[in-house]
């Protein structure tokens, strides 16, 4: 995403939360690392573990840049258009996963001790007496930035709503395929809220994460229903009258171009 910004031209208003998909990936890679290290050996565990604290550190870096520029396009500028509007939806997910994935990968830690007895620090640094306070350190201090994380999904959560709300007031909003990116951001939300609920023994974080994943599965149903109809009718896959392209021959057109040209959409004067 860094190296498209160098190499095109982009204003505020093209900005729109598809920005965070390329760089979730890398949160939820450093998630599914944890997982991974519950049931390795104690050396591939510990790489697991080490590897995806690096991973997760990369990825909430660029997050956190690109949801300050994503905010600014929402307060400067007009909300997104309907065709765009399901996308307010996707910075939870990163949050929400990266909630899940910091109190995981510290769970993994103290299960290296409890399960394998080994230490995830070397001996030369920590004492044997000392890791068992180290490591449920670890823990607290992971549960608390978990739970920071997760009340900054909810505040892009709520935020989405009242959006989607307000453009459904003055706009009709059409379905279409973008509709499924609510599932993946909503169900790791309400993943890292049953996960939360657990170590915190809370009984709102578990009845909420009931009611997410409740809200998740209608959410696919109906997602399914919408999606299936018009593949049976034949609607789904057909483009629109007015469908418009671009040919880097012609510039705009309303006729599919048959081949793609190797030349550049810009000249490198404008990059600068």
């Amino acid at each position: 995403m860094g190296f498209t910004t160098l190499i095109n031209i982009h204003e505020l208003k093209t900005v729109s939360g598809v920005w965070f998909l390329p760089i979730v990936s890398v949160i939820v890679t450093a998630s599914a690392g944890s997982i991974v290290a519950d049931v390795l050996p104690e050396g591939p565990a510990k790489i697991s573990i080490i590897v995806s604290y690096m991973m997760m550190g990369a990825g909430l870096s660029i997050i956190f840049f690109q949801m300050s520029i994503y905010y600014a396009r929402l307060a400067f500028l007009k909300i997104p258009p309907a065709k765009l509007i399901i996308s307010v939806f996707l910075p939870l997910g990163p949050c929400a996963q990266a909630s899940f994935g910091v109190l995981h990968l510290a769970m993994s830690i103290n299960k290296l001790r409890t399960d394998l007895g080994q230490s995830f620090f070397a001996p030369s640094v920590i004492s044997e007496d000392e890791i068992y306070i180290m490591d449920y350190g670890i823990l607290g201090a992971s549960a608390l930035l978990s739970l920071a994380l997760w009340g900054l999904g909810f505040f892009w959560f709520a935020l989405a709503l009242f959006v989607v709300a307000d453009l459904l007031l003055v706009s009709p909003c059409p379905f279409n395929l973008g509709w499924w990116g609510t599932t993946f951001p909503l169900g790791v939300f309400g993943l890292t809220t049953m996960q939360l609920g657990q170590v915190l023994d809370s009984g709102s974080f578990k009845v909420l994460s009931v009611v997410i994943t409740l809200a998740v599965i209608v959410i696919w149903l109906a997602m399914s229903v919408a999606t299936l109809v018009p593949v049976f009718q034949g609607k789904l896959y057909v483009p629109r009258a007015n469908q418009s392209f671009y040919d880097t021959s012609v510039g705009d057109t309303d006729v599919a171009p048959t081949t793609t040209g190797h030349e550049r959409m810009y000249t490198y004067d404008q990059c600068f």
